[in-house]
């Protein structure tokens, strides 16, 4: 997985409820790897795609629906 660093409060991540610490997890039910497989995910979708992200925070793992913006 990746955990998220920080992010804007209007971004994607922002907007979806993900805090800094949360550790993304899945992407549309695929696993993400590392930094590098989450940004191939991000490359291959547009902005405007919803997507499904499995985020695991503390001991909790949960699914959200991210509608993705332009970086």
């Amino acid at each position: 997985g990746v955990r998220i660093s920080g992010g804007t409060p209007d971004g994607a991540a922002g907007e979806a409820g993900l805090l800094a610490g949360d550790v993304l997890l899945n992407y549309n039910g695929e696993p993400i790897v590392d930094m590098q497989s989450y940004s191939n995910f991000l490359r291959q979708s547009a902005p405007g795609d919803k997507v499904s992200i499995e985020v695991l925070r503390v001991d909790e793992k949960f699914s959200i629906e991210v509608i993705l913006k332009a970086r």
